[in-house]
This record gives structure tokens, C-alpha cells and sequence, in this order.
């Protein structure tokens, strides 16, 4: 009871406007005042806070807390004043800390809902600041930083994450989460690779091992959580010759990250819809474990 208590006083304390929200979206740039464009100092760690208070937000037990009429307006004055201090805050103007600052905190705010995910993919100026791969051209570990950020929030907003009895509220339906994948290739239009599939494939084939991991852990994120998106990815013309090629990773994490997709696939509900013969193909790649490795045949071995 007391701990109850304790954590239902710190909700209203940190859902508080006057004590605290208003002052965070004031450094941030999100208050209501059309002069303030945030401060220049404290604006970045003030998005990240107010980050972490909608990610806090979307929890079934802090959404319990949220009762009287005077808390729900609260409440909905952070999620606009959030949204505005997006607006105001220049993700080109720090280098790479502005950049992860703002990739956590629209990353954030879309998995918060699935009216969160529409105003966000509606939005020109925030899908280009998060989803966008040509900003981080230069830099593979921000690549990388896009591709993780998009795949945790299909992991965390998908109904199939939420237990029975949570707030279903926030949980993102597959249309929503394909709406969300194919925007990553209107946002990154490239010659010969027309598709967000065709993006993440020629990432997962890229030397670099952090663009590559991260292609692996959408891809994976995509078809547990989507039986549509792992149709997609199954569809596009040499993605599964790609997935079941031992080949083409060397490193265990790589192994372990294109093992994942494959798992994810033969425990998805289109496993019944595709033919035998790949059905075959994933459940014998599923059965030797991601390290296996062909055995060269002795005959082979005495002839070099």
C-alpha cells in the first residue's frame, strides 16, 4: 500500500505542469509562448528528460494514475508542448549528441500511441529528422542509431508486447508499423533500391558492422512483431536466398542477428502460407543453430 502510495505522489509530481512540465518545455522550446525557441544550453538535456517522461507515460500503471479532470489536462499539455519543442529543436546545430537526442525523443513520442505514430509519420519535419539515413551518411553508428530506434519501437508499441490486462491503448496495429517501415524509403529514396527492404538489405550486405547488425535487428523486429512485414521481407526478390547464405556473415553477432530473423519467421503465423520447400529451408537453418558451419568434404581437401 505505501509503496503504491509513494509511486502514485511521483506521478503527479513529475506529470505536475505548473511544478515541473512547464518548466522542462520552457528550456526545451515547447511552452506556449511563440517567442521561446529554447535555450541553446539546456535544450538538449531538457528534450531528453521530457523523453523519458513520455516513454514513462505510455505505462499502464502511470496512465492508472491519471484521473481527475485537472491531471488529464496535464497530461495532454505535455504531449503538445512536447510535440512543439520537436519543432523548436535544431538536431543538425550539436553534431552527434543533438542528433541521438532528438532520434530518442521522436522515437519516444511515436511508440507513445498509435495517434503519436500518425501525427509523427504526418509530420515532414520529423520523419526527415528521425528516419532519415543520408543525415548520417558519415557516420555508421548513427546509421545504426536510426535503423535500432525504429526496430525498438516496433518492439515495445506491437499488442503482441503487451501483457494480457496492460493498457492496449498505445499498442500500434500492422498497418501502423508498415506505414512506419515503408517511410524509411520515401524519406530515403535511392536509385535501384525502391523499397525499405531493398534499403536494409544492401545495409545488411555492407562491410560496416554496425549498419549491418542494425538492418539484422529491424528485420528481425519487423517479422516477430508483423506477420505482414515479414511477408515483405520474404517477398523482395533474393531476401531469402540472402537469409539462409552462411556465407555472407562471419562475425557471431551477425550469425546470431540473421538466426533471430529466421526464428522469428518459423514462429510467425505466414509460416503455414509459404511453400515447402522454404519452409524446409528455415527449419533445417533453425535445427543447425546459427553457428553451423558446411563441412568440406574430405576428397575436396586432399585435392588443393
Amino acid at each position: 500500500g505505501s509503496s503504491t502510495t509513494v509511486h502514485r505522489l511521483q506521478c503527479r509530481w513529475l506529470y505536475d505542469y505548473s511544478r515541473l512540465v512547464n518548466g522542462l518545455l520552457f528550456m526545451a522550446g515547447g511552452d506556449e509562448s511563440e517567442e521561446n525557441g529554447g535555450d541553446a544550453f539546456t535544450c538538449g538535456p531538457a528534450l531528453r528528460v521530457l523523453s523519458c517522461l513520455m516513454q514513462l507515460s505510455s505505462s499502464p500503471k502511470v496512465q492508472s494514475f491519471i484521473v481527475t479532470e485537472e491531471q488529464t489536462d496535464d497530461y495532454r499539455l505535455l504531449y503538445q508542448g512536447f510535440h512543439r519543442s520537436l519543432h523548436s529543436f535544431d538536431y543538425n546545430s550539436g553534431g552527434e549528441l543533438s542528433r541521438l537526442a532528438f532520434l530518442d525523443a521522436v522515437s519516444s513520442y511515436a511508440g507513445s500511441s498509435p495517434h503519436a505514430m500518425n501525427a509523427v509519420l504526418d509530420d515532414a519535419y520529423l520523419t526527415e529528422g528521425w528516419l532519415s539515413l543520408a543525415i548520417s551518411a558519415s557516420n555508421p553508428k548513427m546509421k545504426a542509431a536510426v535503423l535500432n530506434s525504429i526496430a525498438s519501437v516496433i518492439d515495445n508499441a506491437s499488442s503482441s508486447t503487451l501483457t494480457e490486462g496492460e493498457n492496449r491503448s498505445k499498442a500500434l496495429s500492422s498497418s501502423l508499423v508498415m506505414r512506419l517501415f515503408d517511410r524509411v524509403s520515401s524519406i530515403n529514396p535511392t536509385r535501384g533500391q525502391p523499397s525499405t527492404t531493398g534499403i536494409l538489405l544492401s545495409l545488411a550486405r555492407s562491410p560496416i558492422v554496425e549498419t549491418r547488425l542494425a538492418s539484422y535487428n529491424l528485420m528481425r523486429s519487423l517479422s516477430q512483431k508483423c506477420n505482414a512485414g515479414a511477408q515483405t521481407l520474404l517477398s523482395y526478390g533474393g531476401f531469402f536466398e540472402f537469409l539462409i547464405n552462411r556465407e555472407y556473415e562471419t562475425i557471431k553477432e551477425g550469425k546470431e542477428g540473421k538466426f533471430e530473423i529466421i526464428k522469428s519467421i518459423v514462429n510467425s503465423d505466414i509460416l503455414p502460407l509459404l511453400e515447402d520447400s522454404i519452409v524446409s529451408k528455415l527449419q533445417r537453418f533453425m535445427q543447425e543453430g546459427p553457428y553451423f558451419v558446411q563441412a568440406t568434404p574430405f576428397e575436396t581437401m586432399t585435392e588443393a
